[in-house]
Order: C-alpha cells, then structure tokens, then sequence
C-alpha cells in the first residue's frame, strides 16, 4: 500500500516527512526491488538527479543503475528523465539539469543508429544550445566537443559521406598532379595534363593503356624510322640478282648512276652496298627498339 501511504504523508506535510518519504523508497528497492516505485518517492521528496555513482539514489528515472550499471541507460529511462526535466523548465525557463546532458549524448547516438539522422541532428544543436548557456567547465567543455563532433559526422554523411572526397582513384589522381606541378615549377616549363586515372583500386594489375597522345607520338616515331630503315625489297632484288648470277646482265646498286665506280667490280659493290644497308638497318632498327621502350617506360610511369 506505498501508493496510498504516499499520498497521505504528501496530503498533510509536516516537518521532516521529506526524510520519511527518501526511506519509503530505500525500503521499496532494497526490499522489494520495486526501482519505478522508489524513484516515485525520491521524485516526490525532491530528490536530485546525480551523476552516476554507486552511492546515488536517483541517475535516471526507471533504471537501476546498481544493479544493471552497463544498460541502465535506456530509451525508455532517459525519456522519462526528459519529460521530468521538461516540467522543471516550464516552472523555472532558466533550469538546466546538467548531469542528465551525457545521457542526452547517449540518445543523440541512439537516433543516429536506428537512421533518424535529422532528429539526432535537431538533439545535438538543442543539447549544444543548452550547454553554452550553462558555463565554461571543464566537464562542459568536453560535452561540447563530443556533441560537435557527432553533429559534423551526422553532416558529412548527409552530404555523401567521407568516401566521395578520398576515393582512391581522386587521391592517386590529386597526388600525381600536386607531384608534376612541383617538377615542372622546379624545372621552369609549364606543367602538362596528366590523363584521367582509371576507375577502380589502385592495386589492380590490369594494365593502362598509353593515352592518345603518346599512340600518335609512338606511330609517329616508327613511321620515321621505317622510313630510315633500309626497305627489305632492296635486299629481295639484290639476292635475286646475285642468285641469277647472269654474266652480262647488270646488278641493282644502292647508289646514283653518275657516281662513280672506283675500280670495283659491280659484284663487289653490290656486297659492299648490302653490308652498308644491313648495317644501317641493324643500326636504325636498334634505335627503334630503343626509343619503343623508353616510350613503353614513360608510359608505365604515368600510369
């Protein structure tokens, strides 16, 4: 019959029933372990809210913080604390129940996990608003900097989360173009596009193909040392001519008619001008190579 005996000593108030009621309530959690009943009790004789200690009669409305130390704090038991600390500011617009502000951090994470982003959002900027009017503790400021800081990630992933700005294709591409624009101010010439990475990780060996331009500059080169290299028709019609070996038919020079013969015989040449453009082509055709692979390592390098 607590109920009843609790409304007859608030009925008629007298002297030192506050201390009456505190252990009306001891005596319901201790003995009957009837934690909403004795809360009731310490709310009735005024009781404070205090911080979390083993010693604290009253942390949040509803839970019991002895004997569940790790999940007291519930949904359930801060809401009935906030509807508690809501009455008080409707008497007195000024009250501020501080050592409810971290439970409050507790629901702001709450919110956030079960997707209601927006309403944590709104619960950080009320608790922030609350907590720059109550002062400039120590304790205080930490509540601060944790309710900020839960309010710029709820914000960051509102706009896309952190994964937009360090994809690793846009890092790999920033780091490259940080790195030429250093060479080229370091060496004086104007810094050049680098090609667009490629979608993807960066640790796929798949190979990159070469962008457009160095194709038109690799076509280029080995159009010009085709050019240069001696054409296999001239060795063709010089073997077919030496094969022959016709006695009065003229063999195929690599030279001008004008010029002259110096004393050699038209097969002597002929070898002579075979060795010189055999030599020539190994020489070009070494060159070719040469410059494919550099080309083939400047590429890889952009890649």
């Amino acid at each position: 019959d607590w109920e009843e005996n609790l409304a007859i000593i608030t009925a008629n108030r007298t002297k030192g029933d506050d201390l009456v009621i505190t252990h009306l309530g001891d005596c319901l959690w201790k003995e009957k372990n009837e934690v909403a009943a004795a809360h009731s009790c310490y709310l009735v004789a005024e009781l404070n809210i205090d911080p979390y200690s083993e010693s604290a009669r009253l942390c949040l409305i509803g839970a019991d913080h002895l004997k569940c130390p790790r999940t007291f704090a519930s949904p359930e038991a801060i809401q009935r604390t906030e509807v508690y600390e809501y009455t008080k500011v409707l008497g007195n617009s000024q009250y501020i129940l501080l050592p409810f502000q971290p439970y409050k951090l507790i629901y702001a994470y709450m919110l956030a996990e079960v997707g209601r982003l927006a309403d944590s959002l709104r619960y950080c900027q009320a608790s922030m608003k609350v907590l720059k009017a109550s002062g400039r503790a120590p304790e205080l400021e930490a509540w601060k900097q944790l309710f900020s800081s839960l309010e710029d990630r709820i914000r960051t992933h509102q706009q896309g989360g952190y994964g937009t700005n360090l994809a690793p294709a846009k890092l790999v591409g920033k780091l490259f173009t940080s790195l030429d624009k250093s060479i080229s101010r370091m060496m004086g010439t104007p810094s050049a596009t680098l090609p667009p990475v490629p979608q993807g990780s960066v640790g796929d060996k798949e190979t990159y193909s070469a962008p457009a331009a160095a194709k038109f500059v690799n076509s280029q080169s080995l159009m010009t040392m085709s050019s240069l290299t001696a054409s296999p028709s001239v060795h063709s019609i010089t073997e077919m001519a030496e094969n022959s070996g016709g006695a009065g038919r003229k063999i195929a020079h690599n030279r001008s008619v004008s010029e002259p013969d110096f004393g050699k015989t038209p097969k002597q040449g002929a070898r002579s001008d075979n060795t010189q453009s055999s030599a020539s082509g190994s020489r070009f055709g070494w060159i070719s190579s040469t410059l494919q692979k550099t080309m083939g390592f400047v590429s890889k390098s952009r890649q």
